[in-house]
């Protein structure tokens, strides 16, 4: 099911982030097992970077649940992200500089 079905279906995003990667772990399973199938991961504390990657590994083995990561504060974890990702970096990236966008995009296709 791709993420747009999987939206619509259930029209759910829990939100979430702790920096102790047990209580991250119980959380995610909670999700899957209430049946859900995404959680966006928020960016908002010291372990988030870390604590995803950790999660994308966890939650590889879990069926086809989605694990996104929220509020991407700049290119370097943008690309960081994208690259961990299941579906890369959605349209979270936002700038008004073309050149930055540009440099951004092409730094994103050298690493598919």
């Amino acid at each position: 099911m791709s993420f747009l079905e999987k939206l619509s279906q259930h029209r759910l995003i829990p939100l979430f982030y702790h920096n102790d990667i047990e209580v991250c772990k119980r959380v995610i399973d909670a999700v899957i097992n209430s049946n859900l199938p995404i959680l966006e991961f928020t960016n908002r504390g010291s372990k988030a970077i870390q604590n995803f990657e950790y999660l994308i590994n966890y939650v590889g083995t879990k069926s086809d649940f989605l694990l996104g990561m929220g509020s991407v504060k700049n290119d370097e974890e943008a690309l960081k992200i994208a690259s961990n990702s299941k579906y890369g970096l959605h349209a979270s990236v936002f700038t008004q500089d073309y050149f930055q966008g540009l440099f951004l995009g092409l730094n994103l296709f050298q690493r598919c």
